[in-house]
């Protein structure tokens, strides 16, 4: 009886509104009166017994407003429907604490969830790192080699007789252009210096 009312107190806890507690009250109020059955049936039972014990005097058959006049009967009602108040909401207590418990559990297990989510992440994460200092090794492992190959490329000599042709008719129209000979020597000592730099080798005054 008592879970059945501390399990009731417990889901009418949950609602909202004041209906709840007329609802509260109501459970109350039903059990207060089967315990008030079970009380009469009780004293009415012992006062039966006693009434039987009597042989010299009529004894009043028992009724509720007897009932109301015998201290037994508020004992039993009072004793029993305090514990079944006390029971009631010790449960009702025990399903709030025992709700909290799960939510707790459930927060737990999400925590633990997302924690296992973000190492996974960082896993993933250490793993790119790793493929991508890899490539960059890589990359420069070939950026060396091209480097390497690029400083042994000597520019054929072609290219020089070109350069200086250029020089040659570069320098003739800035002569023919009123240049002064400084002009022309800088314009000179310039493309002198950039077929030495590219090419690896001084060039011969005689190349024009």
């Amino acid at each position: 009886m008592f879970l059945g009312l501390g399990y009731l107190i417990h889901k009418f806890q949950e609602e909202n509104g004041v209906q709840k507690y007329a609802k509260i009250a109501t459970l109350i109020l039903i059990t207060f009166v089967f315990d008030g059955i079970l009380a009469y049936e009780i004293t009415e039972k012992i006062y039966d017994i006693k009434k039987n014990d009597v042989i010299d005097k009529v004894v009043p058959d028992y009724t509720i407003g007897l009932a109301f006049h015998t201290i037994n009967f508020w004992l039993i009602i009072f004793a029993g429907f305090i514990v079944y108040l006390i029971w009631g909401f010790v449960f009702d207590f025990v399903l709030a604490a025992h709700g909290k418990i799960d939510k707790v559990n459930v927060a737990l297990k999400e925590k633990d969830k997302q924690i296992q989510d973000v190492n996974t992440q960082v896993s993933d994460m250490h793993t790119g790192a790793d493929k991508l200092t890899h490539y960059i090794d890589d990359a420069k492992t070939q950026i060396k080699k091209l480097q390497e190959a690029i400083a042994g490329v000597i520019i054929p000599s072609e290219f020089e007789t070109c350069m200086y042709s250029f020089m040659a008719g570069w320098l003739a129209w800035m002569s023919g252009a009123g240049k002064s000979g400084t002009e022309l020597d800088t314009a000179e000592n310039i493309v002198r210096d950039f077929i030495g730099t590219v090419t690896y080798t001084t060039p011969k005054t005689d190349a024009l």
